[in-house]
Formats: C-alpha cells, structure tokens, sequence
C-alpha cells in the first residue's frame, strides 16, 4: 500500500470528488442495469480483480479485495471493519482512490467504459421503445 502525503490525499479526494459527481449525474440517472468494472489491473490471489468499482442507478461503491469502498459515509455497515467512507481513510480510501484517478482515462479507462455501457443500454432499449411495431 502507498503511503500519500496530507496534500496528496486532499488533492486525491479533491479528484476521487470529482469522479463521483460526473458518475452520479451522467451515468446513474442513464442506466437500466448495475455495472460492475475493475479499477486498475491488480488482482487478488484468486486471479479477481483487486479493486472494483460498482454502478447503479442509485450508488456507488466499490471494493478493494473484500474491503467495501463506500462513496457516501451514511453507507457504512454498521459491523466494524467490514467497510471505510473513501474520502475518510487515509489508507484503503486513498489507495482506492488512487487507483480510481490513476485508471479514470488512462489504464482500464473507466470513464470511456462507463459511458460504453451507458450507450449500449441506450440502443438496446431503443430497438424496443422507439422502433415497436406490431
């Protein structure tokens, strides 16, 4: 695990803030299915990948290993240790974050895949509701 400086870790919220904006207003309110896209290229023992971010239309959250990544502090389980607010744990939060910057554009893109999904789900349900004919 990395270990960042104070100001490292105020600018990685500062961006982890800005991906999560751009997530809740471009793709949570355009699909129809959860999504579910690996953060980088890291895996676990196991050959899964070590961090996930997951997408639907009402949250966001991730993982890191079996570590709940929570985007909103309310979301925390009450069962200690069993997950961490992002923009409150200097280490697995910034990691995660980290990781989430690092690959948003470059990497696994998840910005580009986001919004791939995000497009697929749009022509799929147009061949239903704009081109039904009986």
């Amino acid at each position: 695990m990395r270990i960042f400086t104070d100001e490292q870790y105020k600018e990685l919220k500062d961006y982890g803030k800005q991906i999560e904006e751009f997530i809740r207003n471009e793709i949570c309110s355009k699909i129809q299915t959860q999504i579910v896209l690996p953060v980088g290229t890291e895996t676990t023992k196991l050959g899964n990948p070590k961090f996930r971010l997951i997408v639907d239309k009402n949250n966001i959250h991730g993982y890191s290993g079996n570590l709940g990544i929570c985007f909103k502090e309310e979301d925390r389980s009450d069962e200690s240790g069993r997950d961490v607010y992002i923009y409150d744990s200097w280490n697995y939060g910034a990691e995660y974050l980290y990781q989430l910057c690092l690959n948003w554009k470059d990497g696994t893109n998840i910005k580009q895949a986001l919004m791939n999904v995000v497009e697929k789900q749009k022509v799929e349900s147009g061949k239903v509701f704009n081109k039904f004919t009986v």
